[in-house]
């Protein structure tokens, strides 16, 4: 189930979040995947002994097409800890990490889980037919 979380939808709803504009990443976990939809901050899924394995390098692209679909170009995991990535979440970056605003929980598709070597891996999402992280 991927899922947008409910700051995520409100702030999308009043124009809290510009998807073009945004600093997004990809934050890779271990641990159970554990959805919570109230969640606000990175901080709040670290607090439930969660570790980050890697969060990711800013897309060089972002788009929105016509149907809706949130996409990016390639995202890179940098050289973290080791481990198997149960799942992912997409944060608005913050210079303090566990205060990324949470965007989108994620623990279907790029073959979760997998292990994650603790070498940088790069996401490269496939956008045919207007798929995106999500659709507004």
């Amino acid at each position: 189930m991927n899922s947008l979380y409910d700051t995520a939808r409100f702030r999308f709803a009043t124009a809290g979040i510009d998807w073009r504009a945004i600093d997004m990443r990809c934050v890779a976990l271990s641990g159970s995947p554990d959805f919570v939809p109230a969640d606000m901050t990175l901080g709040n899924i670290l607090a439930r002994s969660h570790t980050v394995l890697s969060y990711s390098i800013a897309p060089l692209t972002k788009a929105v097409a016509a149907d809706g679909s949130c996409q990016t170009g390639p995202m890179q995991l940098p050289a973290g800890t080791a481990g198997t990535v149960n799942w992912m979440v997409l944060v608005q970056h913050n210079a303090v990490q566990a205060n990324a605003q949470l965007i989108e929980y994620i623990d279907e598709g790029f073959e979760i889980p997998f292990e994650f070597l603790g070498l940088p891996l790069m996401l490269q999402p496939d956008w045919s037919a207007n798929r995106g992280w999500f659709k507004l």
